[in-house]
């Protein structure tokens, strides 16, 4: 599945003063997300083939990978890709590693955004939460590589 999606202004705020950047260092005003059913191993296998068709083209590619070490409980691979019309970042995820990501975003616009970058809440509820997602996305990745390393010991 593929969606797309533009940064609002409120999140572009957001993130300016939390990174304490300015507006030309910002990758992902646009992006896309790849949601398909595979491992991890796959995800690098078609991030890699993603890199190559864009550089191909022209663009500049930067690839971020974010499997074994979370991004605060996020998974995935992140292209920040830049050309003659502009800078997009795209996603690669798994379908788990999605839902997980739309769980955590559902409690992020419930308890506060600042849960995303590891802030502790004031609620010790959200903080369990918080911690229990984030041993799931650990769990998520655990198995995945499991589920890689059974097919290749079958092939």
């Amino acid at each position: 599945m593929y969606s797309s999606r533009i940064k609002n202004e409120d999140t572009i705020v957001e993130k300016l003063s939390r990174l304490s950047t300015n507006l030309a260092r910002i990758q992902d005003f646009a992006g896309g997300r790849f949601d398909i059913d595979c491992s991890p191993a796959t995800q690098i296998l078609v991030a890699d083939d993603l890199v190559a068709v864009f550089e191909e083209l022209g663009c500049s590619v930067v690839k971020k990978e974010y499997l074994e070490t979370s991004q605060f409980g996020y998974r995935g691979i992140h292209l920040h890709i830049t050309g003659v019309a502009g800078r997009v970042e795209l996603q690669i995820r798994s379908k788990l590693q999605a839902k997980w990501a739309n769980t955590f975003e559902l409690l992020a616009d419930l308890a506060g955004r600042e849960i995303r970058y590891g802030h502790l809440h004031e609620s010790e509820l959200v903080n369990y939460l918080v911690h229990s997602l984030h041993e799931l996305s650990d769990g998520i990745y655990q198995l995945a590589v499991s589920e890689d390393k059974l097919d290749l010991s079958f092939q």
